[in-house]
């Protein structure tokens, strides 16, 4: 999903799935990244609940964030969970 996504003035392959480590940098600062993000689409955008992270915990699974609560889980990848796609900067 995140290697298809594309946006005004993006273009498929600019976004990725961001690692477990990124994700928990997004999560310490979940209100001031959601407040903004809400402000440009006039919604909230980061939902509370579990994102996929490109970060494995094992062969049949991958680590989880809850940018909320910063907490960190791991599910197995035939389950379904968010995605938060990223750039690079």
């Amino acid at each position: 999903y995140c290697n298809t996504y594309s946006t005004a003035g993006t273009k498929a392959g600019d976004w990725y799935l961001p690692s477990l480590t990124e994700l928990t940098l997004l999560s310490s600062s979940y209100a001031v990244v959601n407040g903004k993000l809400t402000a440009l689409v006039g919604k909230v955008t980061i939902e509370e609940a579990g994102y996929w992270s490109s970060s494995e915990y094992g062969y049949n699974s991958a680590w989880i964030q809850i940018p909320s609560s910063g907490d960190t889980d791991f599910n197995y990848k035939y389950s379904s969970s968010r995605v938060r796609p990223v750039l690079a900067f």
